[in-house]
């Protein structure tokens, strides 16, 4: 007898039979080892070595003085890495495995969040008549042309919200340091 005549006897769908029977009666035969080739590919199709990789990655991460341009290339994560060592070096490198090596060379920085304040407002002011409490912000928006724009928001805040207005003055530098 073979197995699908015993299957379709029972009305066992072939599918479900082969899904359980590889969760149930997994060896462990079939896991992915981890093989990392040790090597990596230039432009031009030369194989480069982990471990010149490796030295490379501690020649650029050990730049001490702010003066050097290269000085910024310790705050990069692995992307902008990569994509540094296919700029300036030539090398194909994908962004996990420069993660990896930075680990093994424990040159990868802690990452943590920094928690957002929230805003605050004075709780001294009672706020009973328009124009009483005023609020003000400014932001620099990058421009393409201009540089970075200045935004001032000014915020009038009043006893009803339907009569709280925010007022958005977009200024140039200039007009802005005139105030």
């Amino acid at each position: 007898m073979s197995l699908s005549f015993l299957l379709h006897h029972y009305h066992i769908c072939q599918s479900s039979f082969y899904y359980k029977t590889i969760l149930f009666f997994d060896t462990g035969v079939h896991k992915r080892q981890s093989s990392f080739k040790g090597y990596s590919f230039t432009v031009d199709g030369k194989k480069v070595s982990d471990t010149y990789i490796k030295q490379l990655l501690v020649d650029l991460l050990s730049v001490n003085n702010p003066l050097n341009p290269e000085f910024f290339h310790k705050t990069l994560g692995s992307k902008k890495l990569s994509a540094i060592f296919r700029q300036k070096f030539n090398i194909i490198i994908n962004h996990k495995k420069i993660h990896r090596l930075r680990k093994e060379l424990n040159l990868v920085r802690n990452y943590h969040r920094h928690p957002k304040h929230p805003k605050r407002r004075p709780k001294n002011h009672d706020i009973s008549r328009p124009n009483q409490y005023w609020e003000s912000d400014i932001k620099f928006i990058p421009t393409k042309y201009d540089g970075y724009i200045p935004i001032l928001s000014i915020i009038m805040l009043s006893i009803d919200p339907l009569l709280e207005f925010i007022l958005v003055i977009l200024l140039k530098q200039e007009t802005l340091f005139q105030l």
